[in-house]
């Protein structure tokens, strides 16, 4: 009897707290809901807009406070783009903690998934979070597409380069923007026929820009007819404004 006491005893007064590795988190799907209210203020947006995009925010808590403060004062934009790598290591914590930093903008988000964003049960975590890893959509005279291209944390069809290629053929729209997290010319990552396909496809479809992040330092170089721009991590507090004006497209490195 003794010792059973003693096992209630010490039961009772241990904390039990959830493993940090855990997928707990609300089916909620955050760019479905974000696209809603994007496609409710098309209407009202005039034809000349701008739109932010953040990249590889981590856990620079502060800088990407920062990030967040300057974008709102600097709008209005019509909506915000995140190219991924919301966290070091896929934890639920820290998703959730970039996202409460994330809700303060004043402007619905779209988030790409990020490699770092993949690992343990990352992706897990980001479907239940923001939904589908792929999400296309037209808004005013532009296609945006955002796709998942980590291809090495994540098993089978990835990137679905069929999938961006059958939105991009479709669409009619002046403009076609594509967002994923990793360079579309990492050699380490994709072979040289695979980057040729890409190549290809930019420029079959007059494609005016790839966005990406994953190298932490800004940086535009050309791909095929489109530019290729890295954002830049949130640690160097930098994120790119895309600026829809005259019926094109053009951008600029905002640098807090």
């Amino acid at each position: 009897m003794r010792k059973w006491f003693c096992f209630l005893v010490i039961l009772v007064s241990c904390k039990f707290s959830y493993s940090p590795y855990t997928a707990d988190v609300s089916d909620i799907e955050l760019n479905e809901q974000n696209l809603k209210l994007i496609q409710e203020k098309e209407a009202a947006t005039p034809a000349d807009f701008k739109v932010a995009v953040i990249s590889d925010t981590h856990n620079y808590y502060n800088d990407l406070k920062k990030i967040v403060k300057e974008i709102n004062k600097r709008g209005p934009y019509a909506f915000v783009i995140v190219t991924g790598d919301l966290t070091n290591v896929g934890l639920v914590e820290e998703f959730k903690k970039t996202q409460d930093l994330l809700a303060e903008l004043k402007y619905p988000i779209i988030v790409a998934a990020g490699n770092h964003d993949m690992i343990s049960n990352g992706q897990t975590i980001f479907d239940r979070l923001y939904g589908p890893d792929k999400l296309s959509f037209s808004f005013k005279n532009t296609q945006f597409i955002i796709f998942n291209n980590n291809n090495w944390e994540v098993s089978g069809n990835t990137p679905d380069v069929d999938w961006v290629e059958r939105e991009l053929t479709n669409s009619v729209q002046a403009n076609k923007l594509l967002f994923a997290h990793v360079p579309v010319d990492d050699d380490e990552r994709f072979s040289n026929s695979e980057v040729n396909r890409w190549r290809n496809i930019v420029n079959t479809n007059g494609v005016n820009y790839f966005i990406c992040g994953h190298d932490h330092n800004h940086a535009v170089s050309d791909f095929g007819n489109a530019k290729q721009v890295v954002v830049g991590a949130a640690s160097k507090r930098v994120y790119v404004e895309l600026v829809f004006a005259g019926g094109g497209v053009t951008h600029q490195l905002i640098n807090l």
